[in-house]
């Protein structure tokens, strides 16, 4: 868009400034200069283009402008130019001026005065081939070529800006750009929802509207099963920079594993600005996990089965030695009571706090929001894990316009929630598989 709009604009300019030129015309008067065979022999075609190049600077020169406007009784009016033509001796002498009739008459009086200085010459003559004629066309401007050439560096203008605008401002918006900043894998895309970027952060599932995200958020779940597991893991979700969703994906991101019977805790660790009370709907005394009394009186059962919210509380002024101190006895208890611990952290790049989370992490992933992070900064969060030897699971790109999978489903929309029986089925099934294999569900 931005190379459209400048081509057209430089394109818009050329053609103003087109119309704006006063026309000019050219009239040319052709002088056959020949040397005397008889008394110069035969002369060169080197020798001869260079006396046509004496005489064109002759015919140029202050002193004809002088004669020429002695013969018309007016200043010249335009600019002279005499040409020559090589290997012959042809000299055109031409002038050019805004007027038509000025351009002839300037172009006869300097042809004379030219041909005045060889009279009396033996050895050349001169002779006036072609007088000049009134033009009948204007020789500039020439709009076409001038729209054309601005059209052109408009183009090139428009190119090298664009360049640099992508390269300062650019954006991971796609699975390739985020490639070129990490090798680790994209574990999912969250699509675009215009209706929940204009509401507070929600549950998906509850809405059968939106069963697209839903297909988007099991798509997540299975990546991380193959590539993590489920039994006893503690995973970290957390992104660059604030305002990614990385709070929305942890919440349901916890009910799509708390839906195959996992039995899943979301543990609120953005002691900052903590979010899942609000997600989930929770109502609080003020306390948290950070508070005086045990973790486990803090849990909130959900509508969801097999999910369970600890909330953070109320903001914390010293959330950085909260974590130092009460996280690691915390998350310890959480492992042992439950199958998944989802852990909400807030952004690597603004504070500490979830560095210091990711120390006793078994994975991190960091979410990133299409079109709002810079290659650097999530460059510079992947470093800062680095520090920890945390390791990094891979990447969810949350807002995305287009997640790259097909739309198809098995069941149509209106019916693509399952019943509390079908739920209560498919749960008992995953607990028989992971009882058979020693897995989690």
């Amino acid at each position: 868009m931005l190379v459209l709009l400048v081509v057209l604009l430089s394109g818009g300019l050329g053609a103003v400034f087109a119309s704006q030129r006063a026309p000019t015309y050219e009239s040319t008067a052709t002088i056959a200069i020949t040397p005397d065979i008889g008394s110069l022999g035969i002369v060169s075609a080197d020798a001869l283009s260079a006396l046509l190049g004496t005489y064109a600077e002759t015919a140029e020169s202050d002193s004809a402008r002088d004669s020429a406007e002695d013969i018309l009784g007016h200043p010249l009016d335009g600019t002279i130019n005499a040409t020559t033509e090589s290997g012959t001796g042809i000299l055109r002498i031409s002038d050019r001026a805004h007027d038509a009739t000025d351009a002839r008459d300037s172009a006869d009086a300097v042809a004379t005065a030219f041909l005045n200085r060889f009279e009396g010459n033996r050895n050349l003559s001169a002779t006036l081939v072609s007088p000049p004629s009134v033009p009948t066309t204007a020789v500039q401007p020439r709009p076409p070529l001038i729209i054309a050439t601005s059209l052109v560096v408009g183009l090139g203008v428009a190119i090298l800006l664009a360049i640099a605008i992508d390269r300062l401002r650019r954006r991971i918006t796609t699975a390739d750009d985020l490639a070129e900043v990490s090798p680790l894998p994209l574990l999912g895309q969250i699509q675009r929802n215009r209706r929940l970027l204009r509401s507070a952060p929600q549950i998906v599932w509850d809405d059968s509207q939106l069963t697209e995200l839903q297909e988007n958020f099991r798509s997540l779940r299975t990546n991380i099963q193959l590539t993590t597991g489920t039994d006893g893991v503690a995973l970290q979700i957390t992104s660059a920079g604030s305002s990614q969703g990385k709070s929305t994906v942890a919440a349901n991101l916890g009910v799509a594993f708390a839906d195959l019977g996992v039995s899943t805790a979301i543990v609120d660790a953005d002691l900052r600005r903590p979010a899942q009370e609000q997600i989930f709907k929770l109502g609080s005394d003020g306390g948290g996990w950070t508070g005086s009394q045990r973790a486990g009186s803090k849990r909130a059962r959900t509508q969801f089965h097999d999910l369970t919210v600890i909330t953070a509380g109320a903001p914390q002024r010293d959330p950085t030695e909260l974590l130092q101190v009460r996280f690691p006895d915390t998350l310890e208890k959480l492992r042992n009571s439950f199958d998944l611990v989802l852990v909400d952290s807030p952004p690597l790049l603004p504070v500490s706090d979830a560095r210091i989370i990711a120390g006793w992490m078994d994975g991190v992933i960091i979410v990133l929001a299409s079109g709002e992070e810079r290659p650097a900064a999530l460059a510079r969060a992947i470093d800062h894990l680095a520090l920890t030897n945390s390791r990094v699971n891979g990447f969810v790109i949350n807002k995305t316009r287009s997640t790259g999978e097909g739309t198809y489903h098995y069941r149509s929309p209106a019916t693509a929630l399952a019943t509390p029986e079908e739920q209560e089925s498919e749960r008992v099934l995953t607990r028989a598989r992971g009882q058979g294999t020693g897995g989690a569900g």
